[in-house]
């Protein structure tokens, strides 16, 4: 039966593998298309049994990992990429269904070694091309829908076809067409990945799960934000296709964020599951933040909870929001306090962690902004209907997600980290133009350090800050009036950075000049000068953009928003 003898042989190399020696030999590195194919049930593997798929993730995994970068490479032009998403989704997919008679008990087994074999690959630089296209080409973002040299779309090259160019331009539109499918797969495999991290709590496949979400939808699009994994996720939650369950899988990846948040993890998991609050956000919108629909993390046969309780009603979910804003909170606070240690490791640990709570923290911000907005449109639309003596349709659904008890404490914990920053900010600005010995230290701790990183925690928190302020001026206006003459002369950076300074704090400049102790702020500032400087490199990067040469780097989408953030900026100058 050959199902079963390619079994013995997966089984044989998954075994052999584990010795390094057998792991990096050459026979075992040419069978990397044979696993991929195994992994992924293609041809003669169509029948292959769950187990076998699990010791065909396993036998790559151990060659990958022993090869290393140049082993990472040749996997990924073997398809393995393509091939463990696959696994993921016929895995997941089988532990989902428990209607179907299904004669493999271990159908789900494959699960766990696919998701580490994809982990590993995507984290490789040398494997992430091929998911992302190669850095700087400007048709990354436009998917698979035509040729590089095509415009009309058709996916042929546009010139010297039949000849060597032809050739050439045949073979870099194949490897294109391959880059594209394996982002596509990549992304398709999101939803699965999601369902394993909220139906797994506690579990390594939890673990796995929020390793390779974090991959595909932070980390990875972070390095490539016009790459093509990028493009495929917004086409795929534009489209919001069919998921092979009823729920929305970024409701699975808020079940597993609330799991790991509200469990007793490890510190760089619960940032890791932050970050994934950010990432979802940007890709879902503000309104993620603020639902409470857990997914699979709900179900009471994964949590643990009973199905029916004692009183016979069923127990809400906790606010998610208000379970994220805590652990924010808490995360800032904490990793602010240790910039000022005396132990040098944990002060790097804290430059090191500290953008991502405060990432989190914005988006936060931006949430509760939107909901308020949403409660007071409908507010608006319910008067104008009662003047009327309408009646509320019965399928009308409330725009605003938060209640109002949870929206008041926000409100509260978001101004306490805000006034966590202005200390951090007036310890780190004692003087104008200059940095305080303590926080100094805090910030730089020799050279090996870097000056960067200095600088990235300088400008989070300042970008943070700012954030918070352009929608609540009112909790801090007299400390950062005072502070604004000292962050406008900031000592920190090059001119770039100053201009970031400048830039994250305009929306509030804007708000602060209307009343007279803003106007003197910004008068001690000198702040007419510092945001005509800002208006003068906006306008010069918007006319630089507009040569030929540099409008075809930028999607068309991407260079209107360029030019309206130019624009915004200049306008912005005028009024203040």
């Amino acid at each position: 039966r050959p199902p079963a003898s390619h079994a013995l042989a997966l089984a044989t190399c998954a075994a052999l593998s584990k010795s390094p020696e057998v792991a990096t030999d050459d026979s075992m590195v040419e069978r990397l298309p044979l696993f991929a194919a195994a992994m992924a049930r293609k041809g003669r593997y169509a029948a292959l049994p769950c187990a076998a798929v699990a010791d065909a993730c396993e036998a790559a995994t151990r060659v990958v990992a022993a090869g290393g970068e140049t082993i990472a490479r040749v996997a990924a032009d073997a398809g393995a990429v393509v091939a463990a998403a696959a696994a993921v989704v016929d895995a997941a997919a089988a532990a989902a269904d428990d209607v179907r008679p299904e004669a493999d008990a271990d159908r789900a087994l494959p699960l766990l070694g696919a998701m580490r074999l994809l982990a590993m690959l995507l984290e490789s630089p040398a494997a992430y091309d091929h998911v992302h296209g190669p850095v700087g080409d400007s048709n990354s973002i436009r998917g698979d829908d035509g040729g590089a040299g095509d415009p009309s779309g058709n996916g042929a090259p546009a010139e010297g076809e039949g000849g060597a160019d032809g050739g050439v331009a045949g073979a870099s539109e194949m490897k294109k067409r391959t880059e594209s499918k394996t982002a596509r797969a990549v992304a398709r495999a999101a939803p699965s990945l999601a369902y394993a991290f909220a139906s797994r709590p506690g579990q390594p496949e939890q673990i796995e799960a929020l390793r390779c979400l974090s991959l595909v939808l932070s980390a990875l699009p972070a390095r490539r934000p016009q790459g093509r994994l990028t493009a495929e996720l917004a086409k795929m939650q534009s489209k919001k296709q069919k998921p092979f369950r009823s729920s929305d899988w970024l409701d699975d990846v808020r079940g597993g964020v609330a799991s790991v948040l509200g469990a007793k993890a490890p510190r760089e998991l619960r940032h890791v599951a932050l970050d994934l609050c950010a990432a979802c956000v940007d890709l879902a919108g503000p309104k993620w933040l603020c639902s409470d629909a857990l997914g699979a993390g709900a179900d009471p046969l994964f949590s643990g909870a009973k199905a029916f309780p004692p009183g016979g009603a069923k127990k809400p979910n906790a606010s998610f929001f208000r379970l994220a804003l805590e652990m924010t909170r808490v995360e800032t606070a904490v990793l602010l306090h240790d910039l000022t240690r005396d132990d040098a490791e944990l002060r790097a640990n804290a430059r090191r962690m500290l953008p991502v709570p405060l990432v989190v923290y914005e988006r936060l911000v931006g949430a509760l902004a939107a909901d308020v907005e949403a409660a007071e449109e409908e507010e608006d639309r319910r008067s104008e209907r009662d003047a009327r003596g309408g009646f509320a349709p019965n399928d009308e659904k409330k725009k605003e997600l938060l209640s109002a008890e949870t929206a008041h404490a926000a409100v509260t914990s978001l101004a306490d980290v805000a006034g966590s920053l202005v200390e951090f900010l007036e310890h780190a600005l004692s003087s104008k133009g200059s940095v305080d010995d303590k926080t100094r230290k805090s910030l730089e701790d020799s050279e090996d350090d870097g000056k960067e990183d200095s600088e990235h925690v300088f400008l989070a928190a300042t970008r943070a800050l700012s954030c918070f302020l352009a929608e609540l001026p009112e909790p801090h206006e007299a400390k950062v009036n005072k502070l604004l003459p000292r962050l406008f002369g900031s000592a920190f950076g090059d001119a770039a950075s100053r201009a970031l300074v400048v830039r994250f704090t305009l929306p509030y400049v804007l708000q602060a000049t209307e009343t007279p102790a803003g106007l003197d702020a910004f008068a001690d500032a000198d702040g007419a000068r510092a945001v005509a400087s800002l208006a003068r490199r906006a306008a010069a990067g918007d006319e630089r953009r507009s040569s030929y040469t540099e409008k075809k780097r930028y999607d068309k989408a991407e260079y209107r928003a360029l030019r309206r953030e130019a624009r915004g900026v200049v306008g912005a100058w005028g009024a203040a």
